[in-house]
């Protein structure tokens, strides 16, 4: 046998890299030539080349597109950018696909089997922790929330506990709904969680971040570039 990647003299081999849904649909349609570009490229290129179009088609699972991401980073050295500009989308939406693998267990297997959307994923991943996400994504499973509702409920639980005595007894604490829904619009703007600690009329923002790419994309947005 000939070394391993050495094709014997006179012989031509060639290996379809991208294109085999095409391929066989000429092949089902009978036609005996197609179009083709021949090139020669390395066994990292040719994996990397058929990473991205699999993350092209559009009925790809939000989780299956994570693990291809998160593959392109890890085998191939690639940043969030760099992904981004061969997949075609921007470094941000990278970045929320590969977020979403650090959901539970039990909250993927939710999301791969439709019972919640990526949507959903989104507003779980602003919660403060593991057991808190899966306790919010079970009661939205069960009661089939929208993703309106659940973003009411997880709005709620970023609701700063105030002192006993601010609160009437046995009733909720009362939030100004301008301030929720401002909450809401910097939370939608930012891509990140956002609380607002208001106290009639003074207060704080607490604006949260998960990574490092997070942080300088909050920085470079705060600073207007």
């Amino acid at each position: 046998m000939p070394p391993e990647g050495m094709v014997p003299e006179g012989e031509q081999r060639f290996v379809l890299i991208l294109g085999e849904r095409r391929f066989r649909a000429s092949k089902m349609a009978g036609k005996t030539t197609i179009p083709a570009i021949v090139k020669r490229v390395s066994e990292q290129q040719a994996a990397e080349m058929t990473l991205v179009e699999n993350l092209q088609r559009q009925d790809l699972e939000c989780l299956d597109q994570a693990l291809a991401f998160a593959k392109l980073s890890t085998e191939f050295s690639l940043t969030q950018e760099d992904i981004g500009k061969r997949v075609g989308v921007s470094r941000e939406q990278v970045s929320n696909y590969l977020r979403l693998l650090k959901l539970p267990p039990e909250v993927q297997v939710a999301l791969r089997n439709k019972e919640l959307t990526y949507s959903h994923a989104r507003l779980l991943l602003s919660l403060d922790s593991e057991s808190q996400i899966m306790k919010v994504a079970r009661v939205a499973i069960a009661k089939k929330m929208s993703v309106a509702l659940l973003q009411d409920m997880v709005m709620d639980s970023h609701i700063p506990k105030d002192p006993p005595e601010s609160r009437k007894p046995g009733g909720a604490r009362w939030v100004d709904p301008n301030v929720r829904a401002e909450q809401r619009s910097l939370e939608a703007v930012l891509g990140l969680r956002v609380r607002i600690r208001d106290r009639k009329g003074k207060g704080k923002i607490l604006i949260e971040y998960g990574t490092v790419d997070e942080y300088g994309r909050l920085i470079r947005m705060l600073r207007g570039k």
